[in-house]
C-alpha cells in the first residue's frame, strides 16, 4: 500500500510536466495528386486538411498520429468523368531542432495507411471503389514559436503511392501551414 501511495504522489508531481510534451496540430494546404494510368500521366491540385496529435518523449523527438484529407482529383471528357478522393491515417516519428531564438526545422518519417475512393460515370452509369494501401510518409517543415505553447508549422509531407492497381497509381504531396498547441 505505502508504494501505490508513492507512486500516486510521484504521478501527480509529474502530470503536469508530462502534459506539456503533448500537442494538438491542425492545418490546411493544397494536395497534389499524381496520377498515372495506362500510360497516361496528369497532376491535379486541391485543398487539403490535416490534424494531428502528439507527443514528445524529449526534447526534439516525438511521435505524432494524424489524419489527412487531400480533396478530390477531378477529370472529365468526351462525356465521361473519373475522379479519385484520397485520406490518409498515419504515425510517425518527429525530430525538430531549434536554428535561432524563435524557429526550428522539422523532420517526419513514418508510416501511412490510405484509403481512396475511385469513381467513375459514362453515359449516366456510375461505379465506385475504394482502394487501400499503406505508404512511407517523409515531411520537412519549420516552426515559429509565438509561445512556448502555440507554434505556427509550415511543413511538406510526400505520402507516396495512396492507391496502386495494375499499372495505375495515385502519389500524393502536400504543402500545409498549421497551428500547434501544446498542453
Amino acid at each position: 500500500m505505502k508504494k501505490v501511495l508513492i507512486a500516486l504522489i510521484a504521478t501527480a508531481f509529474a502530470a503536469p510536466a508530462f502534459a506539456a510534451d503533448n500537442y494538438v496540430s491542425a492545418s490546411v494546404g493544397r494536395a497534389k495528386h499524381k496520377l498515372e494510368a495506362d500510360g497516361a500521366k496528369m497532376s491535379e491540385k486541391d485543398t487539403s486538411f490535416k490534424a494531428a496529435v502528439g507527443h514528445n518523449f524529449m526534447p526534439g523527438v516525438g511521435v505524432e498520429l494524424g489524419y489527412v484529407n487531400f480533396g478530390e482529383t477531378r477529370v472529365s471528357g468526351g462525356g465521361a468523368t473519373a475522379w479519385a478522393k484520397p485520406k490518409s491515417l498515419y504515425a510517425a516519428v518527429v525530430g525538430e531542432v531549434p536554428v535561432a531564438d524563435k524557429f526550428s526545422v522539422l523532420g517526419k518519417l513514418g508510416v501511412a495507411r490510405s484509403s481512396t475512393e475511385i469513381g467513375g460515370s459514362i453515359g449516366g452509369v456510375t461505379q465506385t471503389a475504394k482502394e487501400k494501401d499503406t505508404s512511407a510518409v517523409i515531411g520537412l517543415g519549420a516552426a515559429y514559436a509565438f509561445t512556448d505553447a502555440v507554434k505556427l508549422v509550415a511543413e511538406y509531407e510526400n505520402f507516396g503511392k495512396v492507391a496502386k492497381g495494375e499499372g495505375d497509381s495515385l502519389k500524393v504531396d502536400q504543402v500545409s501551414v498549421g497551428l500547434r498547441v501544446a498542453f
